[in-house]
């Protein structure tokens, strides 16, 4: 089926199954709904003694050309074409004497030698190596946006604990190496220190490391990323409501906040819906 991005307004080709659920788009990387969308269908004109006829479905034009209406030297045109052209050109399937036919991807006026049939026209050499290309790697012009599960972000969170507390070590022991435990004082002073330092490093990594690249290294290994509501990249603020929503709403909530995930479709947690993000597979 055919969508259009309301966001950018480009165009790609889905598999029907996807109608109706959220996919990205390749070009802005927002999300949206799929819906299938009309193509306008194309309709053509012909030149009869100077007078402009039509407009005509192209079943109609192809009628027209079997009754001998239509002949190759017919000078035809329709929106999409770069200029009025003979049948001979313009519909390469139908009448083949013609040295030149017009690609059916970029519809421009091509040479035949090197051209591709595709369907029931003819493609270019740089439409047809982009055919190929795109056939090989499977890819399609909007891809679907697939929500990571409660399972595989609880391991990229130990992931990230385990970082974070081999960091956490090191700055124990910096601190050991340039703080003397002689009094209370120089106890109570390293631990304020320390503390500050882990709560520093704790917030780059969590909220500074997800604003900028969209995911902690945890998230990052297991291929996920933490993005807004259209698909699009959160941001440090965002980043920074979604880590104060963590560590501060969820403790009071009495971990109630991780809960919710469970019942939610898109698996957010309550962080999520505070800072407005997902949590998707890359």
């Amino acid at each position: 089926m055919q969508v259009a991005c309301p966001h950018c307004q480009s165009k790609g080709k889905l598999a029907d199954k996807y109608e109706g659920r959220k996919v990205r788009c390749s070009s802005c990387s927002r999300a949206f709904v799929a819906r299938a969308v009309a193509e306008k269908p194309l309709q053509w004109f012909f030149a009869e003694n100077r007078d402009k006829k039509g407009p005509f479905a192209e079943d109609e034009i192809r009628k027209k050309v079997s009754a001998g209406e239509i002949n190759a030297d017919t000078l035809v045109w329709h929106r999409l074409l770069p200029k009025w052209l003979p049948a001979g050109v313009a519909l390469p399937d139908i009448v083949s004497d013609a040295d030149e036919a017009v690609c059916a991807s970029c519809y421009q006026v091509k040479r035949r030698a090197g051209m591709m049939v595709h369907g029931e026209s003819l493609v270019c050499e740089e439409c047809k190596l982009a055919l190929l290309q795109k056939k090989r790697s499977g890819s399609e012009d909007v891809s679907e946006m697939n929500f990571a599960g409660l399972g595989v972000r609880f391991f990229a969170k130990v992931l990230d604990l385990l970082i974070m507390t081999v960091i956490a070590v090191t700055v124990e022991m910096l601190s050991r190496h340039f703080f003397s435990f002689h009094t209370n004082a120089d106890l109570d002073t390293a631990f304020t220190v320390t503390l500050l330092v882990n709560m520093v490093i704790g917030l780059f990594y969590i909220a500074g490391l997800t604003g900028r690249f969209g995911a902690t290294p945890g998230k990052m290994i297991l291929g996920m990323k933490v993005v807004d509501c259209d698909g699009g990249d959160i941001g440090y603020w965002r980043a920074f409501l979604r880590y104060a929503g963590e560590f501060v709403v969820v403790p009071i909530t009495l971990m109630v906040g991780y809960i919710v995930a469970l019942f939610d479709g898109n698996r957010r947690t309550l962080y999520d819906r505070i800072a407005g993000t997902l949590v998707v597979k890359t």
